[in-house]
Parts: C-alpha cells; sequence; structure tokens
C-alpha cells in the first residue's frame, strides 16, 4: 500500500510541477518584456498564465505609461531571483517531501517552513512584477508585504503549485501517544498531509473488561473531525479503485489532510472490513459547506442507508435454499488469528441462543439470559461470541448509526424537521387557498359594485345629454326624430306622463 500511496503522491505532483515552472517563466516574460518595451510581443505568451490578471497587464504593455525608476528597479531584482530558481529547476524540479514521522511537531513545523520557502519566493516575486505591471503595487504597504513573505501569506492558488509535504507513520502499539501527537501535528493549522497506515487490529486490552470498547480498537482516522479545519479520509483497501482518487483529493486542499488506510491480508479481508463496518469509507470536507450533512461523505460503503450488508448465502441446514447473512464486525474478527480465542463454536441451539443482530433488537431488559452468535467460517457454522467482542461489536454498530445521523441518514431531528417543514407547507397551502378565495369574492363584489355605479354613471350622462338637444329642438322636430327613434319615443312619452 505504501508504494501505491507514493505512486499517486508523485503522480499529482507531475501536473502540479509543470504549472509552477510555467507561473515562473510567465513572470520572467511579463517582467523582461515591461522592462525592455517588448511587451505587446510576449503578450502570446504570458495570456494562459496569469488568467484573469491578463486584461489590466496587456492594457499597460500596449498603451503604457513606461515603468518609473522605482518600478524598474523592483522589477530588476524580481527578476533576478526568478532566473536564480529557474537556473536551478532546470536541473532539479521540486518534489514532495516524505517524512517519516517521529513525534516532534516543532521540528516538523521548521521543516516544512524550510522546504517551502523556494516555492514561496518564487510566486512572491511573480506576485511582486503582476502587482507592478497592473499598477497594483502600493508602495509603503505592499514593501512591508514582500518583505515578511511567509506561505501563509500565499494565495490558494499560488499554495495549490507548492509540492506537497506527506508526513506518513504506521500504526504504532503504544497508538494512545501516536494519536496526541497525531493530532497536535495537524492543530498547527500548516498543510501537512498526513498518511497513517494500517494493516492490523490492537486487541491488547481484554482483562479490562467494557474498557475494551474504547481501548482495543482505536481509529485514528476520527482525529480530525474534533478540529473541523481538516480534510479527512478513512479508506479500506477494499475501495477498488476509489483509494487513487480520494488520495488526490486530499492532495489537493490547501488544508491540513489526515488519511487513514487500512489494507489486510488480503482482498477478501479489505472487502469484509469495509461491508462489516469495521473500518467504513468516510469522507470530511469542511470547504463543503457548514452543517455536517454538507462536509461528511459517507457514499462508497455499501449499503450505505442500513445498519448491515446482507449477504445471500446458502443455507447450511436446507440444502439448496439460501438464507440472508447481516455482516458485523464480529465476523470481522472471526478472520483475525489472535481473536480466535473470542469464540466458541455452538453445537446445537437452544432456547435462549439468538443470530447476533436479533439479540441487538431486543430492548436492553429482554436481552438477558441470551446468547448472541454469528454464522461464520467455511463451512458456515454458529459461533458465540465473548462478552468483550459483543461490546466492542455493538460499539461498532453504534459508531456507524452516529456517522448514518451526522450526514441524515436516521436522523430523528432531521426526520422531524422534514415532518414538521411538510406539515407547515400543507398548512400554508391551505391557508393561501382560504385567502385566495377569500380575496377573489371581495374582488368580485367590489367589481359588481364597480359595474353598477359605471352603469348608472352612463345612463345620467346619457340622459343628460338628451336633454340637452331637446332644449333646442321645436315640437314638429321633436316629432320628426321621435318617428327616426320609436323608442327614444316611448321613453319619453312615458317620462311626460310622470
Amino acid at each position: 500500500m505504501k508504494q501505491k500511496v507514493l505512486a499517486v503522491i508523485y503522480r499529482h505532483w507531475q501536473g502540479r510541477a509543470r504549472d509552477l515552472m510555467a507561473r515562473l517563466e510567465g513572470g520572467l516574460a511579463l517582467g523582461r518584456g515591461f522592462l525592455d518595451g517588448s511587451g505587446p510581443d510576449c503578450l502570446a505568451h504570458i495570456k494562459p498564465l496569469h488568467g484573469p490578471l491578463f486584461e489590466p497587464l496587456a492594457e499597460r504593455m500596449r498603451k503604457g505609461p513606461p515603468p518609473t525608476e522605482a518600478e524598474r528597479l523592483r522589477v530588476e531584482q524580481a527578476l533576478k531571483v526568478l532566473e536564480r530558481w529557474q537556473s536551478k529547476w532546470q536541473h532539479e524540479i521540486p518534489s514532495p517531501c516524505l517524512v517519516d514521522f517521529k513525534s516532534n511537531t516543532g521540528a516538523l513545523v521548521k521543516q516544512f517552513g524550510a522546504f517551502i520557502a523556494p516555492m514561496v519566493e518564487v510566486l512572491s516575486r511573480v506576485r511582486m512584477i503582476e502587482w507592478l505591471v497592473g499598477q497594483a503595487y502600493e508602495t509603503r504597504q505592499d514593501d512591508l508585504l514582500f518583505a515578511n513573505m511567509g506561505w501563509k501569506q500565499l494565495s490558494d492558488e499560488e499554495l495549490s503549485l507548492c509540492p506537497p509535504f506527506v508526513v506518513y507513520t504506521d500504526f504504532l502499539e503504544d497508538w494512545a501517544a501516536q494519536a496526541g501527537d497525531l493530532y497536535a501535528l495537524l492543530a498547527k493549522g500548516v498543510p501537512f498531509k498526513v498518511v497513517v497506515f494500517q494493516d492490523h487490529i490492537n486487541f491488547h486490552q481484554f482483562e479490562e473488561g467494557r474498557a475494551i470498547a474504547t481501548m482495543a480498537h482505536p481509529d485514528l482516522g476520527f482525529l480530525g473531525l474534533g478540529l473541523r479545519n481538516a480534510y479527512v479520509v478513512k479508506l479500506c483497501a477494499g475501495l477498488k479503485g476509489r483509494c487513487d482518487q480520494e488520495l488526490m483529493g486530499a492532495l489537493q486542499t490547501n488544508r491540513p489532510a489526515l488519511v487513514s488506510i487500512y489494507e489486510g491480508p488480503d482482498d477478501a479481508a479489505d472487502e469484509l472490513a469495509l461491508a462489516s463496518r469495521a473500518f467504513p469509507y468516510m469522507r470530511y470536507d469542511p470547504d463543503q459547506g457548514f452543517a455536517w450533512s454538507s462536509c461528511l461523505d459517507l457514499g462508497s460503503n455499501p449499503s450505505v442507508e442500513q445498519p448491515w450488508v446482507i449477504r445471500e448465502v446458502p443455507n447450511p441446514e436446507r440444502s439448496g435454499e439460501t438464507m440472508q447473512l447481516p455482516l458485523t464486525f464480529a465476523h470481522f474478527a472471526f478472520g483475525v488469528e489472535n481473536l480466535k480465542n473470542q469464540f466458541v463454536k455452538l453445537e446445537l441451539p437452544g432456547p435462549n441462543d439468538l443470530t447476533l443482530v436479533e439479540y441487538f433488537n431486543l430492548a436492553y431488559h429482554d436481552r438477558l439470559g441470551k446468547r448472541p452468535y454469528i454464522w461464520a467460517g467455511q463451512p458456515l457454522e454458529r459461533w458465540l461470541l465473548s462478552e468483550n467482542l459483543l461490546s466492542q461489536t455493538q460499539d461498532k454498530a453504534r459508531l456507524w448509526y452516529s456517522l448514518q445521523t451526522l450526514v441524515g441518514i436516521y436522523n430523528p431531528h432531521a426526520a422531524a424537521q422534514q415532518a414538521q417543514g411538510k406539515v407547515t407547507l400543507e398548512n400554508q397551502r391551505a391557508l393561501d387557498s382560504t385567502e385566495l378565495a377569500a380575496q377573489r369574492a371581495e374582488l368580485n363584489e367590489e367589481y359588481e359594485l364597480q359595474l353598477e355605479k359605471a352603469r348608472e354613471e352612463a345612463m345620467r350622462i346619457a340622459f343628460d345629454r338628451v336633454t340637452e338637444r331637446l332644449k333646442h329642438f321645436d315640437k314638429e322636430d321633436l316629432r320628426a326624430q321621435l318617428r327616426a327613434l320609436p323608442e327614444l319615443e316611448v321613453f319619453l312619452l312615458g317620462m311626460g306622463r310622470s
């Protein structure tokens, strides 16, 4: 596994190394063109290297004004630095730093600072040239910035051009001290890429009874979750085709990263470690959002929404039939050589014997006197679990359930909120419907009133106009008009009678 991880690290850096050299050469071309007046001729060369900065840089290069003496001096000094590193890197390109973890966090921080210093010097001088050409350089403020430039002042884009600093370690016997040292290292905020290789599970605390649930099987992959600013990946070699991609994600982030990798003795053990939730896949990326459900990803686990992965296996008691076999941590532990003494073969099950999953489904007061067993081995046989292993298996089941709730699966609070949201939405829709009906009725009533007023006003205007016209007619003319308008005649005669 170590060789595979190293291959991914160097493959990742090959592409970034080209980008770093291109950035350096682009800075050289920009500075030289600015000083010697050949700026427009180098624009085609620098365009892909400066992105959104290209337009303001091109404007200055095409139209001036020419560099001032102070600008010329600063650009010349920056060019000397870039030329020196270009000459050196043409023979030996920077490469990733790989360090075996020795628990000295202070020494590692100093080593990181010395390792990244050349990249800081190069990238800061390229930035200085860009600011000077683009007339964005504030003399007093930026002189102080570049005089004290360190890796913390690099932008995310600039930091991504630096080779990774990888700290690796095996899972140690003294894992408690190791966990504390790793936590302290990640808490420094330095973008270390910490890789923990684990090829076994460390059971040495059986004599401490229930303490085994917390002592016997430490999982260093969860350390970073307590920091909230670290990128964390828990991998199992059983994730075929995913390990390289997940390692790339850890290398590409500018945050401190912790990668915990388990590889068993063979492919079958790796697949069982993943399926039994002994080493579940998990990725925590703080850049994905503020909520746990946004940052945490369990998607590469089999049957991610279920408590167990269930396999169809031949039924050992009924020839030709199959049965469902839920995989638990106990099934994984059954394949670990130094845990064989935690199982006792069950020849004939009694009335108080039941499968492990059936046992977990009982209420606590109903478990008294019950003996849980698992189907395991080749051929399948019943095996009773020790109290210590039972406690450890239950702890693993609870851990998986906790992870599920963090991403929103089986989360009672999220479900209640969702249900409340549905009720609220339905109530709002009903309220909106009632309010809409009332508004429609009110509008109809107002429309009828306005229509009636319009009719009355039209009749009044028509009557006034007719009355006004009648004042100017004599009797004979009026009769002639009435004969032409029989309806009006009837109307006026009726008015006359009244």
